[in-house]
């Protein structure tokens, strides 16, 4: 499977993040006050294929506030930091 130095890679069009790479951007997003309206969780496979997991995606396009939004990303994506799980981030 291609990995990158830095935690991203691109499969199939989608810029997609590790576990640590996405919440290190979710907080660098924080930071510079962008919007989060959610994230897809993808499986990777060797042969450059990409399956989406609803189970590991999340729409904070309905949250109270963006401050809501990073704390609902943050914790998730913690919880999956030891996964083999690559997300896409949905910004505005």
């Amino acid at each position: 499977m291609e990995r990158s130095n830095c935690g991203i890679i691109f499969r199939g069009g989608v810029v997609l993040f590790s576990p640590m790479a996405a919440l290190k951007k979710i907080r660098e997003m924080r930071d510079n006050c962008e919007t989060l309206l959610g994230f897809d969780g993808f499986f990777v496979f060797p042969n450059n294929k990409i399956q989406i997991s609803q189970e590991y995606s999340l729409d904070l396009s309905n949250s109270e506030s963006k401050e809501e939004a990073w704390i609902a990303a943050e914790q998730k994506i913690k919880g999956l930091l030891d996964s083999d799980i690559w997300f896409e981030l949905v910004t505005d």
